[in-house]
Formats: C-alpha cells, structure tokens, sequence
C-alpha cells in the first residue's frame, strides 16, 4: 500500500508539470550494476522536471507508439521513476523519423538542503493547480525521503530493453539532449550510427537509482 501511495502521488506531481508545460504539443531497471557494492547509500529525494526532447532521425523511421515505449522503457533503465509521463507530437499510428515530445518525470537527486529547498518551491501557478485539483504539495518536513546508491549500468546487456541497432540515433540524442539534464554520466559511449552497422548500440552509464529490496524490476514492463 505505502509503494502504491508513493507511486500516486509522484504521478500526481509529474501531472500537475505536464499541464503548465505540455499545452504546447497537441521495467523495469537494467542490470549489470558493476560497483553497487562499494559504493555508499545516501539519502534522496525526488527531482521532478518537464522536458522537451526532439528526436530527428537520419537511417531510422519509428513507429509513435514503438517510439513512446522504447523511449519510456530506456529512461526507467537509467533510473527515472515509473511514474513518468511522455506526450508526443506524433499520432500513435504514425511513422516518422521527427518527434517532438515533452517529458514530465521524477528521477533521485541527493537529499541536501538545497535540492529539498528547489523541490518544496512552487510558483503561482503551480499552486493553483494543486488547489483545483485538491492535491497536496510536498513540504520540506514531510518531502519523501529514501535511499540511494550511484550505479554503472550497460544498456545493451538489459534483455527487458531489447535493444536494435536502429535504436543508436535514439540514444546519441538521449546522451546529448536529456541524460546531462538527469544527472546520467555516460562511462562509456561506443554509438556509431550508420545503416551498416549490425549490432546493438553500446552505452554504459552512471546515475543515482532508488535502494528498495520491495521494487519488483518488472513493473515498468
């Protein structure tokens, strides 16, 4: 029950993002942590953001929906709750190699004073919705607080991913455009983007996940 609680309430707060910033456009964690047991847990809390992300591709057409579900799967990968919401400009049917999407997301950052005093601050608007639609904005003494370690992860080595050789321009613009915005360092970038190329894209990266023996891994699927 206190796993569903916390699950509704971020998608509540990636909601009330996704309406001040989305007006404009009409499971799983991969495995393979290499230093998860050196490094130290720290106490976190849940960054929330609304992002633009514009893919173009140049050897690769997507189907929207493939699209929204790869895009979804490889950002809960990299730690992102699965609580995220990801609006495309695109129909579901469609397919194209130009999309243009907002993502509304929480990802953990470290519980210092200065990131719970950015994650408790809320302008006019903000605060309006939250009154409209009778949902409680997180406070500094009750924000949701919970552990944390920094790991490495190799993408191509997730199954739940599936990951294509098409999939490499996807991910040369996920390191570019959003990962620095997530705090997602790449450790290891072997992307080399060209029709000849027959294997998976390889990208090893280092972010903060979420320290719960409770999270089934599968729930993003």
């Amino acid at each position: 029950m206190r796993s569903l609680h916390r699950t509704r309430v971020l998608a509540c707060r990636c909601l009330l993002i996704a309406l001040s910033s989305l007006t404009s456009i009409s499971s799983l964690r991969a495995a393979g942590a290499d230093d998860a047991q050196d490094t130290p847990e720290i106490d976190a809390i849940w960054h929330v953001q609304s992002l633009p992300f514009l893919f173009r591709g140049r050897h690769v057409l997507y189907n929207c929906t493939s699209f929204q579900k790869k895009l979804h799967s490889i950002l809960l990968a990299v730690g992102a709750d699965p609580s995220l919401i990801i609006q495309t400009s695109c129909t579901p049917s469609a397919i194209t190699d130009r999309i243009t999407v907002r993502i509304a997301l929480a990802t953990p950052v470290e519980a210092t004073a200065d990131n719970i005093a950015a994650a408790t601050s809320f302008d006019s608007k903000r605060e309006l919705l939250a009154r409209l639609q009778k949902t409680p904005l997180p406070t500094p003494s009750a924000i949701e607080k919970f552990r944390a370690r920094m790991k490495s992860v190799t993408l191509e080595d997730s199954a739940e991913l599936q990951l294509e050789p098409s999939d490499c321009e996807l991910l040369t613009a996920l390191t570019d455009q959003l990962f620095p915005k997530l705090n997602v360092e790449v450790e290891k970038n072997m992307l080399f983007c060209t029709e000849a190329v027959a294997r998976a894209p390889q990208l090893k990266i280092r972010a903060l996940f979420r320290v719960d023996d409770d999270i089934d891994t599968s729930r993003g699927k």
